[in-house]
C-alpha cells in the first residue's frame, strides 16, 4: 500500500440499526440536528446522501435520535435558524460536535450540484445522479517556541504566552487556504516522489481547478487543529484522461481514502517590528471521497 496514491479506509456506517428491527419506518423522515448551536432540520435522504467521512465525524457512535416524535419542521434549502431555545422540544434533537458552516457548505453544494444540468455528452453514466467529488483535510498543529519556553513570556514581546501563540498560528493557518500548496511543498522536499504529483494532477482532471482554494476552513473550538473542506462537482467530459480520471474516483464511492503527512516550518507570528519565531509541526490528513445525489 506504500505505492499507493492514497490508502482506502473501510466504510463505515452511521446509521446501523438495532439488531432485529428491518422497518424502513426506523428512523423518521425528518431529523432534527442542533450543530453547535445551530438547528438543522434534514430529511433522511439528504443525511444519507453526506459524504460517509462527515457522517462518522458527526455521528462517531451513530445516530441516536432523542425523540421519535420528529416532524412539523420545514426543511428549506439554504435556510438553517440557529436554535435559541423557547418552545422547540430538546429530546427531539440530535446533538452534533460538528462545524455548522461546514455543513450549512455542504448542504449548499449539494443544492447547487442538483439545479445545475448534467452535460448530455457524458462520459460516463450515473443513472441520473450528480457525482461530486469530496475532499477533507482535518490538520493538527503543535507550536515550539525558539526560546524554549513553554509557560510566562516565550518571547521577548511581553505578554506574549504560548496559548496566545497556538491561537495566532490557527489563524495563520486560516489564511493560508491553498489547497494543494502544502502539497507541492512536500514534493518540492522530495524530488524522486512522484505519488504526490499524481494525486494532483488526478483531482484537477476531475474537476478541482489547480489554484483551489478550500470551501470552507475552520479551526475548531478549544483544539489546536483546523479543518477544511471542498467538494466540486465530477468533471463529466469525454475527453479520455478526465475519464480515466473519474473512474479511478469511483473506487471513492462509499469508500472514502486516506492520506497523511507531516511538515515542519518557522513562522513569524508577531510583525515586522517585533518578531516572534516560532516552530510549527502540522499533520494533515487528506479525506477523498466520491458522493453520488
Amino acid at each position: 500500500m506504500a505505492e499507493s496514491i492514497i490508502t482506502s479506509a473501510s466504510p463505515q456506517t452511521a446509521f446501523a440499526r438495532p439488531r432485529g428491527d428491518t422497518s424502513n419506518d426506523y428512523w423518521p423522515s425528518q431529523v432534527t440536528l442542533n450543530v453547535r448551536g445551530r438547528r438543522f432540520v434534514l430529511d433522511r435522504e439528504t443525511l444519507n446522501h453526506l459524504p460517509d467521512s462527515l457522517l462518522s465525524t458527526m455521528f462517531p457512535n451513530g445516530l441516536i435520535p432523542g425523540s421519535r416524535g420528529y416532524g412539523g419542521y420545514g426543511y428549506g434549502a439554504g435556510e438553517y435558524p440557529y436554535y435559541r431555545g423557547g418552545n422547540d422540544d430538546a429530546s427531539e434533537q440530535s446533538w452534533v460536535d460538528f462545524d455548522p458552516d461546514m455543513l450549512e457548505y455542504i448542504l449548499r453544494t449539494y443544492s447547487e450540484a442538483l439545479d445545475s444540468e448534467s452535460p448530455p455528452d457524458a462520459g460516463v453514466v450515473y443513472y441520473d445522479r450528480s457525482p461530486l467529488v469530496v475532499l477533507r483535510e482535518e490538520l493538527d498543529y503543535f507550536v515550539v517556541p525558539s526560546s524554549g519556553k513553554t509557560s510566562g513570556d516565550i518571547s521577548d514581546v511581553p505578554g506574549f504566552t504560548l496559548p496566545m501563540a497556538k491561537t495566532r498560528c490557527g489563524e495563520l493557518l486560516v489564511e493560508d487556504d491553498s489547497v494543494f500548496e502544502p502539497l507541492e511543498r512536500t514534493m518540492q522536499r522530495n524530488l524522486e516522489n512522484i505519488i504526490e504529483q499524481q494525486l494532483i494532477d488526478m483531482l484537477c482532471l476531475a474537476g478541482f481547478p489547480r489554484d483551489a482554494r478550500w470551501g470552507c476552513r475552520r479551526t475548531e473550538p478549544s483544539k489546536t487543529s483546523v479543518t477544511s473542506i471542498l467538494a466540486v462537482p465530477l468533471d463529466e467530459s469525454t475527453d479520455q484522461s478526465r475519464m480515466i480520471a473519474a473512474q479511478k474516483l469511483l473506487l471513492f464511492y462509499k469508500k472514502p481514502a486516506r492520506k497523511c503527512w507531516w511538515e515542519g516550518e518557522d513562522v513569524n507570528a508577531g510583525d515586522n517590528e517585533h518578531k516572534i519565531e516560532l516552530k510549527l509541526w502540522c499533520r494533515r490528513t487528506w479525506t477523498l471521497e466520491l458522493v453520488l445525489i
